[in-house]
């Protein structure tokens, strides 16, 4: 298997596991530690999948930078690049709120 075969079978795997772990609602507080189990979980899937997505963004960037060198030269992989980085950087922040509010749970009172 190759190293790229490798590292896309572990990242779906992540993210069907997350996605499994995931099912249960955030509670509104943590009462006990099955709370922080479900919140913890919760976080976990929100990561995988905020760093699947990001890594997606981050291949297609350099695909596009290298597909731009080919037709355009290094100032169109340039553009593209730089495209492509303001794209995967939104991606990851906008993401990144997701997992904040996922694991921002206070505990109950």
């Amino acid at each position: 298997m190759s190293t790229s075969t490798g590292i896309a079978s572990v990242v779906l795997a992540a993210v069907f596991l997350s996605s499994s772990l995931g099912c249960a609602a955030s509670p509104p507080c943590r009462r006990d530690a099955a709370d922080d189990v479900t919140v913890a979980g919760r976080t976990t899937g929100e990561s995988l999948k905020t760093a699947a997505e990001t890594s997606g963004k981050g291949i297609k960037t350099a695909g596009k930078a290298v597909g731009g060198l080919v037709t355009g030269g290094t100032d169109k992989a340039h553009d593209e690049w730089e495209e492509g980085k303001a794209e995967t950087k939104a991606t990851a922040h906008s993401d990144a709120a997701k997992v904040r509010e996922e694991a921002d749970v206070p505990p109950c009172k």
